[in-house]
């Protein structure tokens, strides 16, 4: 039988020596997964070659390999055009989309924008964000000492199509309700939310969630809940009767409504190569505060910040800080500061897609979920229902997009079951995260869901939920290449609560592969160590292993509030 290992102590060095015998069998055993092991990690190197000032990050990894990102910083070497803020009251999205025309015909390489506030207005016709930003190489948007002021819902900086871009020095906040914080009420008989002063008001909710030991959150979906606020009292009849009388609370304004900066390039492909975002701050956002949604490879945030405005709302971006949804890998992340979001605060994740009533044989394959990232020549792994592997094809066209996609192949589906497909292009390998420091934030810290990964010297500090996560989920979320050649040291976790769902495991720092409510019996992933990690104040369990081949765990200390024991769930 396959075993967990949980380690739930007390201010102890662990050392698992003979508790790794109880891992899984060996690779020999099981051919399909010795495949996939070697696929996932088969891209330990960037395929790009660095230069003199370039974003590098090289890391000796747990299966003995040497692992390097590389992001390159723009080329360019043309002239500057300057931008002054265009006054209170002016549309700034005219003004930039001509100043960024006229940097394009003069073959300028950079944009410095003079310090003030530049306030877009939305887009007549909504589209894909207010500042857009498409099209460039070797390009650099200098706002230092600028604050791009957002006056509506959606993303604002929306990048797509571009190669070597990199963003610097400014601050991007939004003139419209995100969110607002207030304490649960009685008046009149209903249960009401008694708004702090100077907090932002709108008419439609998403989500309430209680500030609690337990986060408890209440969800209202896309549609929304109708409210009403009367002297910064919001009421919503017997809608808000579960919530406790006295409780903090913060509600959402928006849902998911885009990103502050947007990485999107158009449908099935995935053609942005080497952006840097270094030194901006972003103070609100009505979704993401920066998503990868479609993009290539190379992608550095530095030094940047992602915190509410000091007496604004309480919440810096409505949602994730930091996710990245699709992208060929070179990741890094070092020296930024991210807290005050309202859920992940990075999550580095993948897609993986359903297949659709599978035809033994058949040369085409019709995928679901997220097929808008596919694109002709990528390269598929397929697994079965239980999530095992089975084959890999390549795609030789694909045909729609959205949320399916018809794709010819050239190979024939074999017998069989065939439920999933992860794009081995888009694995997201070569991931750096360190040296940022993360919360206070009702959120995980960070969720690794890509290969070949290093998160290291990271300091996490009051997490609602678990500092770090090792995952892939089949279901519900359809994220997710595995635990595969990553590396945890060095961090440091003051304070975390535990989770919300008991789907999951309750542990700091956990490893597994999630099915709907259950961890599955396939081996989730091998070549993790997790090293010299800090952990204080846990109300959960320590360090949670699923099953992972070739795990080390050494030198980590824990203290734990769930006691010094040592379970193997399924026993």
């Amino acid at each position: 039988m396959r075993r967990a290992v949980v380690i739930p102590l007390t201010i102890v060095v662990l050392g698992l020596g003979a508790l790794l015998a109880r891992a899984p069998a060996a690779t020999a055993q099981n051919p399909s997964f010795a495949t996939w092991r070697s696929l996932a990690e088969s891209q330990p190197n960037s395929p790009v070659k660095s230069a003199a000032g370039d974003y590098v990050e090289r890391r000796t990894m747990p299966n003995g390999a040497t692992v390097v990102a590389v992001v390159k910083l723009p080329a360019g070497a043309g002239p500057t055009v300057t931008v002054n803020p265009p006054g209170a009251g002016v549309d700034a999205t005219p003004v930039l989309a001509k100043a960024l025309a006229d940097a394009a015909s003069a073959g300028a390489s950079k944009i410095t924008l003079q310090p003030g506030v530049y306030r877009f207005l939305p887009r007549a016709s909504g589209g894909d964000g207010m500042l857009l930003v498409r099209n460039l190489s070797d390009f650099t948007i200098d706002g230092t000492g600028a604050t791009l002021q957002f006056a509506g819902s959606g993303s604002g900086v929306a990048i797509s199509n571009v190669q070597r871009l990199r963003l610097v020095g400014m601050t991007i906040d939004y003139d419209v309700p995100t969110s607002a914080s207030g304490v649960v009420v009685e008046t009149g008989g209903y249960k009401t939310i008694k708004l702090d002063p100077g907090m932002p008001q709108d008419t439609t909710i998403h989500q309430i969630t209680v500030q609690s030991a337990t986060d408890t959150r209440f969800f209202f979906g896309k549609a929304g809940l109708p409210v009403t606020i009367v002297d910064g009292v919001m009421s919503a009849g017997t809608k808000f009767d579960d919530l406790p009388t006295g409780a903090r609370v913060v509600v959402k304004y928006d849902y998911y409504a885009g990103a502050a900066i947007m990485i999107k390039d158009p449908a099935n492909t995935h053609t942005s190569n080497d952006i840097v975002i270094d030194r901006v701050t972003i103070r609100s956002a009505t979704g993401v505060g920066i998503d990868a949604e479609r993009m290539g490879r190379g992608l550095a945030i530095v030094n940047s910040t992602v915190q509410a405005r000091p007496g604004g709302p309480p919440l810096s971006a409505e949602y994730d800080a930091v996710h990245l949804t699709s992208f060929a890998g070179d990741l890094i992340m070092r020296k930024n500061v991210i807290r005050d979001q309202g859920d992940d605060a990075i999550n580095i994740s993948s897609v993986i897609h359903k297949v659709s009533s599978p035809q033994i044989g058949a040369m085409t394959v019709n995928l679901t979920h997220r097929a808008d990232v596919l694109a002709p020549g990528d390269s598929l792994a397929f697994f079965d229902s239980s999530g095992s592997y089975v084959f890999s094809a390549k795609a030789v066209s694909v045909s729609g997009g959205g949320d399916s996609a018809s794709v010819q192949l050239d190979k024939a589906l074999p017998q069989g079951d065939v439920a999933y497909a992860r794009n081995l292009d888009l694995s997201g390998s070569r991931v750096v995260v360190r040296n940022n420091s993360i919360g206070p934030c009702g959120c995980h810290g960070i969720l690794v869901q890509t290969p070949n990964a290093v998160v290291e010297q990271n300091s996490f500090q009051a997490t609602q939920f678990s500092p770090v996560r090792v995952l892939t989920s089949l279901d519900p979320w359809l994220e997710g290449i595995g635990a595969f050649n990553v590396l945890l040291q060095d961090n440091k976790v003051n304070t975390s609560g535990g989770e919300s769902s008991q789907s999951v495991p309750q542990a700091a720092i956990s490893v597994y592969m999630q099915r709907g409510s259950v961890m599955t019996d396939v081996i989730p992933g091998a070549d993790v160590s997790i090293l010299r990690n800090t952990l204080e104040g846990v109300a959960q369990d320590c360090i949670y292993a699923d099953g992972v081949q070739n795990l080390t765990v050494q030198g980590n200390t824990c203290q734990s509030q769930r006691g010094a024991t040592i379970p193997y769930p399924g026993n």
